[in-house]
């Protein structure tokens, strides 16, 4: 077969549906919005470009003691929780991590945002996030 043919039928494919993830995508994320308000004001706070700051980190096998060390690393004055976001990537996988008192986000200039990059994710992580794209985590 044609390689050229190929990536001609993969690319219609990907411009047809791609309207259609994009709605999934934006749908989910109201929903998960709606039901925990918490990690709804994070995503505003991402979609119009959060005002705290921001720190990346990688590893190839995110360890819970990874995880564990980057929030405390990172740690914010006042806040008793960490909100994490999990991602799967076709590249391995994102957790975003944030940072809240009581359910409540800290205010966006005190907080920080957190990237972490993984080839994968350890069993132990995997365990923590237990099929759920969000956790809280104390």
């Amino acid at each position: 077969m044609n390689g050229t043919l190929v990536l001609k039928d993969i690319m219609a494919w990907i411009e047809q549906t791609a309207p259609e993830m994009v709605k999934w995508g934006e749908e989910l994320l109201k929903n998960v919005g709606e039901k925990f308000p918490v990690v709804g004001q994070l995503i505003e706070n991402v979609k119009n470009g959060f005002g705290g700051c921001i720190f990346g980190e990688q590893v190839d096998v995110l360890q819970k003691s990874d995880l564990v060390t980057f929030a405390k690393r990172y740690m914010v004055y006042g806040a008793n929780e960490v909100i994490a976001i999990y991602r799967k990537e076709d590249d391995g996988a994102i957790v975003y991590l944030s940072y809240a008192k009581d359910r409540e986000l800290m205010p966006e200039k005190q907080n920080h945002f957190v990237i972490v990059k993984s080839a994968e994710l350890s069993d132990d992580v995997k365990a923590i996030f237990n099929d759920s794209e969000v956790v809280v985590l104390r």
